[in-house]
């Protein structure tokens, strides 16, 4: 059987159950750049363009609206309530 090869990699960030403020999206592009200088592959979001340093900094102000909103209806991001929820 030849050997497979797989056109993507699929790297997700469990976002309501990351705390805000550890670092989690910028470690998760800087894995992501990682894996794609060793596969010879590109990051790209869902619509298949690159992701860059705008791009991050967009999911960013995105992921500080939607942790408001979490704790507005008293669910605190990365708490147990928030695992309890979404996972």
């Amino acid at each position: 059987m030849p050997d497979r090869v797989s056109e993507r990699v699929l790297l997700e960030l469990d976002v309501p159950t990351t705390p805000p403020g550890g670092g989690a999206v910028q470690q998760l592009f800087s894995l992501g750049s990682h894996l794609g200088v060793l596969l010879n592959a590109r990051l790209v979001d869902d619509n298949g363009r690159p992701i860059d340093a705008q791009s991050v900094e967009a999911i960013e102000a995105q992921l500080a609206n939607l942790y408001e909103d979490m704790r507005g209806a008293g669910i605190d991001p990365g708490g147990d309530r928030a695992r309890r929820l979404y996972i």
